[in-house]
């Protein structure tokens, strides 16, 4: 009886040491504290991270930033460019116009200065405006001079025949000017008017008086009448003489000869 008591004594101061063994295996280490190499190790992969995501590179570039491109084009045009594009037809109509071999040059000239209106592009209205003057004849100018007084024609159309006006004759260009001197807000008023005073025997003044188109008809009428052959000619007024050719006699023969 004695025996086994000494027996599970023994049996159990075994299992205690068992026990205690098993538990010292299965508890964790205490980790040593971290060295300087170790401490920075993460932390310097976790700031690599985040540099690479979030922090911008504040190295300058070698190759320059440019602006990005306008929006459109409307702000590179020129001022005063014309808005219209060129109409292909009435390209066609001007060369079918100035190749024709059955018009006259009046004929030419009327027909493109009634282009002018039905065109929309500026530069095919100075186009048409440059070759009508070319062909029109001086006792049809009234056909373009009348444009000279029309709010709707544009400056630069304008232009064109008021230079060609002053090219013309005195019996053509002095009416022309006297009427668009008088004419209000004209842009050539004022040119006209400093025009006539040189060319003509007006007296030179601010603006022109309210008998301007008489006096300038009376200087035409006397133009006219220095120019008129004199009478007894047989000649129209105005209208040039033409030499006839004579055609020389034949030599006289000696009879014998």
């Amino acid at each position: 009886m004695k025996f086994r008591h000494i027996l599970a004594g023994l049996l159990f101061i075994i299992a205690l040491g068992a026990s205690a063994w098993w538990l010292a295996g299965r508890r964790t280490p205490r980790s040593a504290p971290p060295s300087s190499d170790s401490a920075l190790a993460t932390p310097t992969d976790t700031s690599s991270t985040a540099t690479q995501v979030h922090a911008p590179d504040s190295r300058p570039s070698s190759v320059p930033t440019l602006p990005p491109p306008p929006d459109g084009t409307t702000a590179l045009l020129p001022a005063g460019a014309p808005m219209e594009p060129n109409d292909p037809q009435i390209d066609e109509k001007i060369h079918a116009i100035l190749t024709s071999e059955t018009l006259t040059d009046e004929q030419a000239a009327i027909q493109l200065l009634d282009l002018i209106s039905g065109a929309k592009n500026l530069d095919q209205k100075v186009e048409l405006s440059q070759h009508a003057m070319n062909l029109l004849p001086d006792h049809s100018f009234d056909l373009a001079g009348q444009r000279l007084l029309d709010v709707h024609v544009p400056m630069e159309v304008k232009e064109v025949i008021y230079s060609d006006a002053l090219n013309r004759p005195p019996n053509i260009h002095l009416p022309v000017l006297a009427e668009v001197a008088l004419q209000s807000g004209n842009p050539f008023a004022q040119e006209a008017w400093d025009t006539l005073t040189i060319v003509s025997d007006l007296e030179p003044t601010e603006t022109p008086p309210p008998d301007l188109r008489e006096k300038i008809q009376q200087q035409v009428l006397a133009i006219e009448a220095e120019e008129a052959p004199p009478a007894g000619t047989g000649t129209t007024p105005g209208t040039p003489t033409t030499n006839t050719p004579t055609t020389p006699a034949p030599p006289a023969t000696t009879p014998g000869n």
